[in-house]
């Protein structure tokens, strides 16, 4: 009886340290994964739930209305730098996390397809949820954001926008707390198109 207990001792000794190694390996990996949720949990995850623009134009002078950006076409140059754009975004931010997270404020950029130009607009009026630089969304929670932006003369822009009016794009860009970029593409537009 002592000689198959010595057997089985020295059996276990043998591989004792190949266990060991094993387990620790499970361990770190069960550890890793358990830091991996708990950052989920802690970091916010902010993301945008709906976004919409509404377009516009007016001329300041013979105060005429724009209906497609085609229509600017047909007009003289000169009679194009009295015309103010103005964009209006509302927009519902959601965290999706339960850490609290901020963004700032969000920047419309306009691009044109085929071409490099692109126009980063700053927000000029501040509204609903939006009066702060900065907008905190708490965890699980969302903000609604309402915020207009104008483009007065602008050289490049028209010039883009005579050449190629069928090829205008919107993009919302931001800025979360942990320095992450985002850009959107905005699909639901209506006024100018």
């Amino acid at each position: 009886m002592l000689n198959v207990l010595n057997q089985i001792v020295d059996g276990a000794n043998q591989y004792a340290n190949l266990i060991l190694v094993f387990t620790t390996i499970v361990y770190a990996f069960l550890t890793y994964e358990t830091v991996k949720i708990m950052r989920r949990q802690v970091t916010s995850n902010i993301r945008v739930a709906k976004i919409h623009l509404r377009v516009s134009a007016e001329g300041k002078r013979d105060g005429f209305k724009i209906s497609a950006f085609k229509d600017l076409v047909r007009r003289p140059f000169g009679a194009l730098k009295d015309v103010t754009f103005v964009f209006r975004m509302f927009a519902d931010f959601v965290n999706i996390s339960s850490g609290a997270g901020a963004i700032d404020q969000p920047k419309l950029i306009i691009k044109f397809s085929h071409s490099n130009f692109e126009l980063e607009v700053r927000p000029t009026s501040e509204r609903i949820g939006a009066a702060r630089r900065t907008v905190i969304i708490p965890g699980g929670g969302f903000e609604k954001i309402d915020l207009d932006y104008f483009v007065a003369f602008n050289e490049k822009f028209l010039e883009q926008l005579k050449n190629n009016p069928a090829g205008i794009e919107y993009y919302v860009r931001y800025r979360d707390n942990s320095g992450h970029r985002h850009k959107v593409k905005i699909d639901d537009i209506d006024g100018l198109k």
